[in-house]
């Protein structure tokens, strides 16, 4: 499918219709590992000067993206970050102030070329077991579009969120 892209959102009433004017404002993000909802948005930000750590007047992680909605709607928080593209509503209630430029990366699962199909399928069902819902099986064979997921990697596409990792690491440890 066509790949997600992260949006910085705003109640529809709030006033900003650019970055520049989230300055003081309350910020509610998903987890620290959420490339949409945490360190592509901080990105979009650091691209026109603003450091989130300096500029916002609070930045509280809220553990989702529902949550994320939630705190929008419920006046708990000024924008969020939510991901766009393809499979995802926007709430009525929220208006989109930018959009990253580049495609956030989706999940795969990467494997050795050396890994037969059969032998991920044996992998699959050994992960179900793992977790003692063998129920999962089929639902894992549709997510991974059969055992076509498994795919060499290329960390092309990895690059600028790598380097947006790397420097909230720095900042934040």
């Amino acid at each position: 499918g066509t790949p997600r892209r992260s949006a910085i959102v705003v109640p529809v009433a709030h006033p900003a219709r650019e970055l520049r004017e989230l300055v003081g404002a309350r910020a509610a993000w998903a987890h620290p590992w959420s490339s949409a909802g945490y360190l592509v948005p901080r990105e979009l930000l650091r691209a026109v000067a603003i450091d989130p750590d300096q500029a916002l007047r609070s930045q509280s992680f809220v553990g989702s993206f529902d949550e994320v909605r939630r705190a929008l709607l419920a006046g708990e928080a000024d924008f969020g970050a939510l991901p766009y593209g393809p499979g995802v509503a926007m709430d009525p209630g929220l208006r989109t102030v930018a959009l990253s430029a580049l495609p956030i990366p989706g999940d795969v699962l990467c494997a050795s070329s050396a890994l037969t199909a059969a032998r991920a399928g044996d992998l699959v069902r050994r992960l179900v077991a793992l977790v003692q819902q063998p129920e999962l099986e089929a639902p894992m064979r549709i997510a991974m579009g059969g055992d076509h997921r498994l795919v060499a990697a290329e960390p092309g596409p990895y690059r600028d969120l790598a380097a947006a990792l790397e420097e909230d690491l720095s900042v934040h440890g």
